[in-house]
């Protein structure tokens, strides 16, 4: 018959093989190697109205690969963000440019790459 002693030793000898099973864990976790992603400004053009806040945006929320376009006057545009390719990213930025501006040139401003 096992007493409560055997129980308390028991429980203890558990609670010892999950904390050493964690600091082993802990020992093979991979150390972070993200780097930051890299932001390209394709253009000097000045921003207006909202796009020095969707330029703003751009860097610090949208994920890589990314574009931004931006129209000649610099006061409207069209972005995306977590694409597979840059490729991807900068045909979908110019779509979105041209559909919320249909009557003006888009250019390319910005992208973003891991």
């Amino acid at each position: 018959m096992k007493t409560r002693s055997s129980h308390v030793k028991f429980a203890v000898c558990l609670s010892a093989i999950g904390v050493m099973s964690i600091l082993a864990g802990c020992q093979d976790a991979p150390t972070s190697t993200a780097t930051k992603p890299k932001i390209h400004q394709h253009s000097h053009l000045e921003l207006n109205g909202p796009m020095p806040q969707a330029y703003r945006d751009f860097v610090r929320h949208v994920d890589a690969y990314g574009a931004l376009y931006v129209t000649q006057t610099g006061g409207g545009g069209g972005r995306i963000g977590g694409k597979s390719s840059l490729e991807e990213a900068k045909a979908g930025a110019l779509a979105q440019c041209r559909k919320f501006n249909p009557d003006m040139n888009c250019i390319l401003y910005a992208t973003k790459s891991p």
